[in-house]
């Protein structure tokens, strides 16, 4: 019975390697010509939605070039679009759509920081969601050719989360690219989507690996890194229950998951005994659970590498070992904007065949008019804002995503990741941003023995005014310890942002204060914010910088470090 499940499971593969191939030499043919390309891009969208309440009010129908289409719509945020997709929910879809157009659902972004968006999600959308990701895989098929040999594991959100009032989903587009894969395809992943109707992250996460576990698994492949560590020490946490429960075919009753998910789920918790004593075995020999002892056929793990995820990676080696980690690319519920082509670095190139791009330049973002390129007008190492134009309804949007080009791809240019624009603070015109703090973290942990993976920088209004840098204790920590983190982390900062360094000399800045928190506190932060304002676990990203004065104040400090004692030493 295993050998005709690997048999299947590596056919299947095979079928997913000939597909992404086909894909993937379209997509070269048009990174060779990106102004055309990007201009049929753009007309398409067009054309498809130009009887739409909105492309009537626009004049879609007198837009024929990409200088009509630029001339008659502003650059826009999400309030423009809002009214529109208001009327979408409540089931009106010509109001952004076509007559040819069918909606699906509706993605919703992560609400963690704003109030969540409701992302329209139509056939073409989802039709070129799917392409980029055939184009990604392609990459990992010529690289990694044993990557799709057996299961893979992705955590997904659930297409139905909630409903609007006409009864159309709401929820991530991950679940429905699962629910929609043709059965032979959808076999091979795992867990099935069932799976993602668990609301309760702890719970979620140990079903999956409860799942996962019986699998031998080639390829894992999600969004956000922290959710394949949140799983794999759910594991580690939960060794001796979970190689039980394979044993038995059962899931413990301390977790919240449904009776009825679990009948559902049945054909995926048989007992698996041999399964359940070989695990036995790895835990007694070396006291733990790792992914690199009970799966050791993966070969490749895609998630993002860039921003604020980053920092996720160095905890890696301890559970996976020297297994190479793909970037997936830069993506969001409005839509997916670059296809990492290889292992190398973050980043990856423009996804110019499903959307229609423009560029702000980085020194413009607070203009009231700003300056738009085109894609084959962006410079090598230049840094510009994303505008989308998508088959979501979606029209020069801008996302607030900064990115830089750090090269091209035939013509096409490849970009990484740096941070939400709005992720930044300035107290005295330094204006620090999320990248430059993630990546002065980076570099003040790697001497500490329990190094941290989360934390907040924000703003502290004392005489002279300076910055806190809130993390989680950390056991065996000394302060010492804590104030060698400190140093790197400002050392670092003043090497990256010449005016904040500038600021500190003169003592417009004063110097910044380590806080300690109480260990969980991220945890139970992020919890109270997707209760309070909606939003996806697997889509969370956590914000290191945090522009709110003396938001510092909000948070479970246990203690507190400095550079240097005396006057400067913040008060209990």
């Amino acid at each position: 019975m295993l050998r005709d499940w690997v048999v299947a499971g590596r056919l299947s593969g095979i079928g997913l390697k000939f597909k992404a191939r086909r894909v993937f030499r379209r997509f070269e043919e048009a990174s060779r010509n990106l102004r055309t390309t990007q201009a049929r891009v753009l007309l398409e969208k067009v054309r498809r939605n130009q009887d739409s309440r909105f492309g009537r009010e626009h004049a879609f129908h007198d837009i024929h070039s990409v200088h009509d289409f630029r001339r008659r719509l502003p650059v826009a945020d999400y309030t423009v679009f809002e009214p529109y997709v208001e009327q979408v929910k409540l089931g009106d879809v010509r109001a952004l759509f076509g007559p040819d157009e069918r909606l699906l659902m509706f993605a919703v972004t992560s609400g963690a920081y704003s109030r969540p968006k409701y992302i329209p999600v139509t056939t073409a959308f989802l039709a070129e969601h799917r392409l980029g990701w055939h184009v990604w895989g392609h990459g990992v098929a010529v690289d990694h050719l044993n990557a799709y040999d057996y299961s893979i594991l992705r955590i997904v959100s659930s297409s139905r989360e909630s409903t609007t009032e006409a009864g159309i989903p709401c929820g991530g587009i991950s679940g429905l690219m699962s629910e929609t894969l043709p059965w032979p395809i959808r076999r091979k992943y795992v867990p099935p989507v069932e799976a993602a109707s668990v609301r309760h992250g702890p719970s979620k996460y140990y079903l999956i690996g409860r799942i996962a576990l019986a699998r031998r698994i080639s390829l894992i492949s999600t969004a956000n890194p922290s959710n394949i560590l949140a799983l794999v020490r759910a594991v580690d946490r939960n060794a001796e229950m979970i190689v039980r429960d394979l044993h038995d075919g059962t899931v413990d009753d301390r977790w919240e998951i449904p009776d009825d998910l679990k009948r559902r789920l049945r054909g995926h918790l048989r007992p698996s005994r041999r399964r359940a004593r070989t695990l036995e075995a790895l835990l007694t020999r070396a006291g733990r659970l790792l992914p690199r002892e009970y799966w050791p056929e993966l070969r490749l793990l895609g998630n993002w590498k860039d921003g604020s995820c980053g920092i996720y990676l160095d905890r890696y080696p301890e559970y996976f070992g020297d297994v190479p980690v793909r970037d997936v690319g830069i993506l969001a519920s409005e839509g997916r904007m670059t296809i990492p082509l290889t292992d190398e670095g973050p980043g990856g190139v423009l996804d110019l065949t499903s959307h229609f791009f423009e560029f702000i330049p980085e020194e413009e973002s607070e203009s009231d008019a700003p300056t738009t390129l085109l894609a084959h007008e962006l410079e090598e190492d230049g840094k510009y804002f994303i505008v989308l134009t998508t088959s979501s309804g979606l029209y020069r949007y801008n996302i607030s995503d900064l990115v830089q080009v750090t090269g091209f791809f035939h013509e096409t240019p490849r970009l990484r990741f740096l941070n939400k624009g709005h992720y930044f603070s300035s107290l005295t015109g330094e204006k620090v941003s999320e990248f430059q703090v993630v990546r002065s973290m980076h570099e003040a942990r790697i001497p500490l023995k329990f190094p941290t993976e989360d934390g907040i920088f924000s703003p502290m209004m004392d005489d002279p005014p300076r910055y806190s840098i809130a993390v989680e204790r950390q056991p065996g920590c000394s302060r010492e310890e804590w104030r060698t983190f400190l140093q790197r982390f400002e050392d670092h900062l003043c090497a990256l942002n010449v005016e904040y360094a500038a600021k500190r000399r003169s003592g417009r800045l004063g110097t910044p204060v380590l806080h300690l928190l109480r260990e969980g506190a991220f945890d139970r932060l992020k919890e109270e914010r997707l209760v309070r304002m909606g939003g996806r676990r697997e889509q969370y990203k956590h914000c290191f910088v945090i522009g709110e004065i003396d938001y510092h104040r909000t948070l479970p400090i246990e203690d507190h470090v400095t550079l240097d004692a005396g006057p400067d030493e913040p008060p209990d």
